[in-house]
Order: C-alpha cells, then sequence, then structure tokens
C-alpha cells in the first residue's frame, strides 16, 4: 500500500497528518512486517500506482488525491464538515476511517480523514492495524471519543456485502 498526504492545509494540518502517517507506517512495520511508500498528493500519478491500495490523510481541501479516488464517495470530508447522505456534522474536532473501492474492484482506497487538527488528533488514538482489530466499512466520530467511548460515534456501518 501507499500512504498519500494531503499538502493543502495549514502548517499544522500538514504536519499533524505527517505525524499520523508515519505512526501508522511504524507500527504496520512493527505489526505487519512490512514497508509503506508515504508520497504527497502532489506525487500521486494514479498510473503509477494503479495495482496498490492507498490510504489517504487529510480531507477534500488539504489533498488532490482525494477528488480523484473519492469524488464518488457518499461520505465526503472537508474542512469543518462531513457530509454521509443527508446527515452533517460541523466542526474542527470530527474524524473518520472509512474504506472505498477504487476503479478496480479488487483494491480500496482507506481514509484516515478529519476535519481540522483537533480531529486528526483524536483519529491519533484507535489502533486499526491491532490483530483482530473489528472496524466497520465507515466510522464517524469527534474528539469526545477519547473520554466518552462510544456516545460520541455519529456514525458508523457497512456499505454493502461487497
Amino acid at each position: 500500500m501507499v500512504f498519500i498526504l494531503g499538502t493543502s492545509g495549514s502548517k499544522e494540518e500538514n504536519e499533524t497528518n505527517l505525524n499520523k502517517a508515519f505512526y501508522d507506517a511504524e507500527s504496520w512495520y512493527y505489526r505487519g512486517n512490512g514497508a509503506i511508500d508515504i508520497i504527497t498528493d502532489k506525487l500521486y500519478p494514479p498510473e503509477k500506482y494503479k495495482d496498490r491500495n492507498v490510504i489517504i490523510y487529510g480531507n477534500a481541501n488539504t489533498n488532490s488525491a482525494w477528488n480523484i479516488l473519492l469524488k464518488d464517495c457518499p461520505i465526503q470530508i472537508s474542512t469543518n464538515k462531513i457530509t454521509a447522505d443527508n446527515l452533517q456534522w460541523n466542526g474542527d474536532s470530527l474524524a473518520a476511517y472509512f474504506v472505498w473501492p477504487q476503479k478496480d474492484p479488487t483494491l480500496l482506497t482507506g481514509v484516515i480523514a478529519a476535519t481540522g487538527v483537533k480531529g486528526m488528533k483524536a483519529a491519533y488514538a484507535n489502533q486499526y492495524f491491532a490483530g483482530g482489530s473489528g472496524f466497520p466499512d465507515f466510522m464517524i466520530f469527534s474528539i469526545d471519543m477519547l473520554k466518552d467511548g462510544s456516545n460520541a460515534v455519529k456514525m458508523a456501518g457497512f456499505f454493502n456485502n461487497q
């Protein structure tokens, strides 16, 4: 897989995403005995990585690869806003994890997204690379999850059986 870092956010947003990606890459190196390529969105030509799963860090405003890989996804995340179908949440302390198929249905785009720096820091806490971790296809939550647990989950579930 390849991690794609957004470069269009503020300095603090870009740094927060970079820190999360480095942490995830080190976790995968330790737990999965694998190496990750980490690139910026500006260096993502889809044809070069057409046979690889990708993980995007950031949101539609901070990562230009978002519109290439996620423009048809029912979950959209931008600065200060998350929409999922007809639902909407606002603020800078929201985050989401989800997967979405690429054009090749055997490949996935993983997403570690947030509406702001507070949201991305909330996303730091979860260990999706741990053995036996059970995450649904999508999970939208606020920073309050760090103290209130599952009460701060806004929405979670599966897209379909495929």
